[in-house]
């Protein structure tokens, strides 16, 4: 089965939609939101993001994903 992760912030539609979006198609996964860890708003910029929502899954590797730099 594939892990998703989706990285959100508080407030936000965009991510509001992605997780809907997600659960509507019976896809499960685990939320971390940056505005309530460090450690996910570090690796978010450390990959090159500057917005969210982002979303992997397993099956990407962060060093070829097609946003990173």
């Amino acid at each position: 089965m594939q892990n998703v992760t989706v990285y959100t912030k508080n407030n936000c539609v965009q991510c509001m939609m992605t997780k809907k979006t997600l659960a509507q198609y019976g896809v499960s996964y685990v939320e971390k939101n940056v505005e309530e860890d460090e450690a996910a708003l570090t690796f978010l910029k450390d990959q090159g993001y500057q917005a969210v929502p982002v979303v992997f899954t397993n099956e990407q590797s962060q060093k070829t994903h097609p946003f990173c730099t």
